[in-house]
């Protein structure tokens, strides 16, 4: 009589979960894998402070259709973690698409290690829609994308404020911290910090990209390797857009000390670059910031403006590069700039320097600086600043931070000069050629009243 009450309040109990649609770690189920099997529709798990290890809590499989999951914790990365203790892979998600969808959130993802057929040490991802956010993943390996694997023609994977950081690859493949395969990859705040492969000859010390395509927006880029080409990327037959981020110290021993850009007739390779920051990468011990193969002009093309780039660091095999304007080539004074030691990489903080405003994320409040970085408000015109705190100069920041509530603060007006028609503090000939333009234009309604 015992078991059947036990066994009719543990249905009962299961049912209430679900109805509810929150599933508790370690309260209802003891592990991640016993709550994620019993996920069945639309549900959040929620996972409590704690360090989560065994072989449940490893290799964690979701491979079902009609799911919208999330995964999140109760409170925070800093005081969640999935240990993998470097025997297998932490998450794995098979065929998880249309209108099904994963969401990843708040977890400190370590030691993950798969270095069998698929990839992924942190996360494999095939033919799944996956968002990860606010994770940090760290010390993973594979033989295809050290911290993610994700491949597959249906799906994708979206990032926001993620560390992805000490990931690796060791086995004759390559992307040290990504593998992209056939689909999307689209990072926003993240940061990507000494990420490697370390297998002889073979590529993308930070991401590689077969036929896939990556946007990463407001990234820091630091301290990649690769013992092939391509310092942080290598692109074949695929679409990288990069657009305000910063690359720091990223090196490879062959072509492309940031990105090795290579495509053919059938699937060319596209790179368009914009708002970034490029200091001390290299390739081979020489300045190399991106390589452009192509047997035809359409194969492989590159196109950048608004950078801080040396041009004389871009080089052309074949390819097309194009160079919309724009661009500077200036110390960026970052207020700390990361460096290489004895073959360690030592993180850096690549907030710009400002004598009106910096943010300093070890106080979470504004400095100030002696100095003032030319990179501020020298971005693409056209594109928003809205992000960016007042004062902000009317114009977007190049790097990382830029049209984002950390950018750089600019030098603002102290009074009103009414002749001041650009509002740029100064009155001088431009003002005057604004004037000019609009000399005797009268915009009265009605027309009749103006004159």
């Amino acid at each position: 009589m015992k078991t059947k009450a036990f066994l009719l309040v543990s249905l009962i109990l299961a049912i209430s979960i679900q109805a509810q649609g929150v599933i508790y770690v370690p309260a209802n189920y003891a592990n991640l894998q016993d709550a994620v099997d019993a996920a069945t529709g639309t549900e959040t798990i929620i996972v409590s402070d704690g360090t989560y290890t065994g072989t449940k809590n490893r290799d964690i499989t979701i491979d079902k259709e009609g799911i919208n999951l999330t995964i999140q914790s109760a409170n925070g990365k800093e005081v969640c973690i999935i240990d993998a203790q470097g025997l297998e892979r932490v998450f794995g998600l098979l065929n998880v698409n249309g209108a099904d969808s994963v969401t990843i959130r708040g977890f400190t993802i370590k030691n993950g290690n798969d270095t069998g057929l698929y990839g992924g040490g942190g996360i494999y991802n095939h033919n799944s829609i996956l968002t990860v956010e606010d994770c940090n993943i760290v010390n993973c390996t594979s033989n295809k994308g050290g911290a993610i694997y994700n491949g597959g023609m249906a799906g994708g994977l979206t990032m926001d404020n993620c560390l992805l950081a000490d990931n690796y690859t060791l086995v004759g493949s390559s992307g040290g911290a990504v593998y992209v395969g056939a689909n999307y990859f689209t990072a926003t705040n993240c940061v990507f910090r000494n990420n490697s492969v370390q297998s002889p000859g073979m590529h993308g010390g930070c991401m590689y990209a077969y036929q896939g395509d990556v946007t990463l927006i407001n990234c820091v880029i630091e301290g990649s390797s690769a013992d092939g080409s391509g310092g942080v990327f290598y692109n074949a037959n695929g679409d990288f857009d990069l657009i305000n981020c910063t690359f720091v110290g990223n090196t490879c021993t062959a072509n492309g000390g940031v990105g090795f850009i290579s495509g053919t007739s059938a699937f060319p390779a596209t790179v368009d670059v914009r708002n970034c920051i490029f200091r001390d990468n290299n390739a081979d011990g020489t300045d190399d910031v991106f390589r452009v193969i192509g047997s035809y002009a359409g194969d492989a093309i590159l196109t950048y403006s608004y950078c801080d780039v040396d041009t004389a660091e871009i080089s052309n095999y074949g390819g097309t590069i194009n160079n919309l304007g724009g661009n500077v080539n200036v110390d960026s004074l970052f207020y700390d700039t990361g460096y290489w030691n004895s073959g360690n990489w030592i993180a850096g903080d690549y907030h710009l320097k400002s004598m009106v405003g910096r943010w300093d994320p070890d106080t979470s409040n504004w400095a100030l600086d002696a100095e003032h970085s030319p990179c501020i408000d020298i971005g693409d015109p056209a594109d928003s600043f809205a992000s960016e705190p007042v004062p902000n100069g009317g114009r977007i920041n190049m790097g990382a931070y830029g049209n984002t509530a950390q950018a750089s603060k600019s030098p603002y007006c102290q009074g009103v000069l009414l002749a001041d028609i650009n509002h740029d503090c100064h009155v001088n000939f431009l003002d005057f050629a604004q004037m000019a333009l609009e000399w005797l234009e009268c915009d009265m309604i009605p027309q009749s009243m103006c004159w």
